[in-house]
């Protein structure tokens, strides 16, 4: 393990699991529930464990172009391959769920409204913010050092366990989510979003695909059977075909982490 993917993993566990085992002890021990306050503050913070940690693995006088060069910059090359997988994404959802939650369902205004919004928060604080860190800077770490499918395996389980305190926050949504389909969604979806990135270079579409697939789960009621089992395996097959490709066509060059 080099000294970038050290201080990357550190930095963010570090982080992460202070705010949320902390919040998790909080709502335990006091009257506060997950929506207070208090613990939202300790869960947003949290979040950002690995945006902070793909920061202090940049250079020693990081600038703020250098930073919106990591995130927004891509390659053309890539655009076509992420609006594909976040069209093949979209129709695997909506043809394995029974439609929107009821909450959506009952809900005083337009539904484009909610899920607009709801999509935002998903891809710049709750979800899509940590692909800086996750496939911006760990995934090129570890593929300097071995093929793409352990690696990707790696990152997967990796990021999926850095979830693990949310299981222990009473009132958190992922109580409700087995914990053994998150790590196997966990590690499926890790392959999508290395190919997004592989092939675009860019932090920014893996975070727009994050935030899609934070929204899709939290606005539908999909179902775990035949139509999404089958999606999840010819667009995992997909995204091993498509990094291949890009491997051999760019070369190990281009596998290089975000660091400026």
């Amino acid at each position: 393990m080099n000294s970038e993917l050290k201080r990357y993993l550190s930095t963010t566990f570090l982080i992460t699991w202070v705010c949320w085992w902390v919040e998790a002890l909080l709502i335990k021990l006091t009257a506060m529930g997950a929506k207070d306050l208090l613990p939202m503050i300790l869960f947003t913070v949290g979040g950002m464990g690995p945006p902070i940690a793909a920061y202090r693995v940049m250079s020693k006088r990081p600038s703020w172009s250098g930073v919106k060069k990591a995130i927004f910059s891509y390659k053309k090359s890539g655009v076509l391959i992420f609006v594909l997988f976040a069209l093949a994404e979209i129709a695997l959802f909506t043809l394995s769920s029974d439609g929107f939650i009821d909450d959506i369902k009952q809900a005083p205004i337009s539904p484009a409204i909610i899920i607009g919004v709801v999509f935002l928060q998903a891809v710049f604080i709750y979800g899509g913010n940590e692909e800086w860190g996750w496939r911006g800077t760990m995934q090129p770490l570890v593929a300097q050092r071995m093929p793409f499918v352990p690696a990707v395996i790696i990152v997967g389980v990796v990021w999926s366990l850095w979830h693990l305190p949310l299981w222990f926050i009473e009132g958190d949504g992922h109580q409700g989510m087995n914990p053994l389909f998150f790590l196997a969604f966990g590690i499926i979806l890790s392959f999508w979003l290395a190919a997004i990135y592989k092939t675009s270079r860019s932090v920014f579409f893996t975070m727009l695909f994050h935030g899609l697939t934070n929204t899709l789960m939290g606005v539908l009621k999909f179902n775990i059977n035949f139509i999404f089992l089958t999606g999840c395996t010819i667009l995992t097959i997909g995204a091993i075909l498509i990094y291949s490709w890009t491997d051999k066509r760019t070369g190990k060059t281009e596998e290089e982490p975000h660091i400026v």
